[in-house]
Formats: C-alpha cells, structure tokens, sequence
C-alpha cells in the first residue's frame, strides 16, 4: 500500500498481476474513481488518508481468468 501510495503522488505507472476474483477494499476508491478536486489540486481517500492525487497516475491490472468481470 505504501508504494502505491507514492505511485499515486508522483504519478507513476502501477501494474498489478495476476489480480484473482476479490480485489482488496482499499483499492475500491482507485476503481471507481473517487477522486476530489480541492482548489487546483486533486485528492483521494485511500486507507483512511488523503493522498494527493497526480493526473497522470496510471493503474493497470491483469489477470489469468478467462473472462474477469
């Protein structure tokens, strides 16, 4: 979580692998992108923290499942 966490400030790439069929709850807020403008910067609400958000943070996920939902 903490690596993500400075993914997300810095705006890096993320690529999680071999995602099964529960994702964790902390990444629920990433998924449905809750993501909250405040002034001209952006926030999220991740594991009971405000992260600042940078834009150009990209999450990708795979997976082996033949037809992940």
């Amino acid at each position: 979580m903490k690596t993500l966490k400075l993914a997300i400030k810095a705006g890096y790439i993320v690529l999680i692998e071999n995602v099964q069929e529960t994702i964790n709850v902390a990444l629920e807020p990433l998924l449905s992108k809750q993501i909250v403008k405040k002034g001209k910067f952006f926030e999220i609400f991740i594991d009971n923290e405000n992260i600042d958000f940078n834009p150009d943070f990209n999450l990708y996920m795979t997976s082996t499942l033949p037809r992940p939902h």
